[in-house]
């Protein structure tokens, strides 16, 4: 998908306005703020960027093994029986009730009635809290006094949580590449040779053209992305600049200048391209876009996010910790 945006700043997921942002600036000249749901840091839209947004089903990024584990959960029939990709046989009367069944059966074999269950007795009741308190060696737990994990026990945990960590970032890794090389291909195209730099910048002459942001819900993953074709650097220098000498500071000790001597215009160097509507035509020809007109209740559902979420400063403004 490909937008744009009037003149506005958009921070990431986890940030800080007040850090990120110049506010006196943005309010004095009709800019407008948003909070993203994906991470990454504060970009700066007007219609001289161009916008896109991919979004796919996690599958993609499964490994073989993993993906075909999915497939086969997917086309597994209830008879044990392997089903046909996309043409499954209908499921028969006798497979159709067994779910039925099962979900009336009552824990002495019994079957209770739909909408009107008999309630369960008090040895079935308490049957549920020993299998909850049980420990791993058989033996009973006490109810909200644990003993203590031993050092090994934490240890192992925090490991766990580490390689948790680390297969998250190397996944997100392969989503940035993925969707990078398609603007890359695209831009090759019309002329310009562009890289992936670090985890999801694209640079054109060492400086950057694009930045990328991840957000995933559920099995979907968007991928999406800024392109700058005739920004207004200036505005988006002031914008994005702040009297924070933190944050000056961490600049300076990474020797970032300022945000304007990072970035760069494609204008320039697109000489084929006499403007923005033909760049945003030639790559809806290149990813083979076609039109796609919501639904009125689907444009409704969206109106009201924006009203009670998007448009709310009080979400837009709220400190990290209080992000979900």
């Amino acid at each position: 998908m490909l937008w744009q945006n009037e003149p506005s700043v958009i921070v990431g997921r986890f940030q800080d306005v007040y850090s990120e942002v110049n506010l006196e600036f943005i309010n004095n000249n009709n800019i407008k703020l948003a909070r993203r749901n994906s991470g990454g840091g504060a970009v700066y839209h007007d219609l001289g960027n161009l916008n896109y947004s991919f979004i796919i089903h996690d599958a993609k990024f499964l490994s073989s093994p993993e993906r075909q584990d999915l497939r086969d959960k997917i086309l597994s029939r209830a008879d044990g029986s392997q089903a046909e990709a996309l043409s499954p046989e209908p499921l028969s009367s006798a497979e159709l009730a067994k779910p039925h069944e099962n979900f009336l059966s009552r824990p002495d074999g019994s079957q209770a009635e739909a909408l009107s269950p008999e309630p369960l007795s008090s040895a079935e009741l308490a049957k549920p809290h020993e299998n909850f308190s049980s420990r791993a060696d058989c033996s009973q737990a006490k109810a909200l006094s644990p003993e203590p994990l031993s050092s090994a026990e934490l240890a192992k945990s925090h490991e766990n949580f580490l390689s948790h960590d680390d297969d998250l970032n190397n996944n997100n890794n392969k989503i940035f590449k993925y969707f990078a090389k398609f603007i890359i291909n695209a831009l090759g195209k019309l002329g310009v040779t562009c890289e992936l730099s670090g985890r999801n910048d694209i640079l054109f002459n060492n400086q950057k053209i694009s930045g990328m942001a991840i957000y995933k819900h559920n099995n979907i993953i968007l991928c999406h992305g800024t392109l700058l074709y005739d920004c207004d650097l200036n505005i988006m220098n002031k914008a994005l600049s702040v009297d924070n000498k933190i944050l000056r500071d961490k600049l300076a000790r990474h020797g970032v200048k300022s945000i304007k001597s990072r970035v760069i215009n494609l204008k320039n160097y697109l000489v084929n391209i006499k403007d923005i509507n033909e760049l945003k035509l030639k790559l809806q020809n290149n990813f083979e876009l076609k039109p796609f007109n919501l639904q009125p209740e689907s444009l409704s559902e969206i109106d009201l996010i924006m009203q009670n979420k998007y448009l709310n400063f009080a979400f837009t403004a709220q400190p990290v910790s209080m992000l979900e």
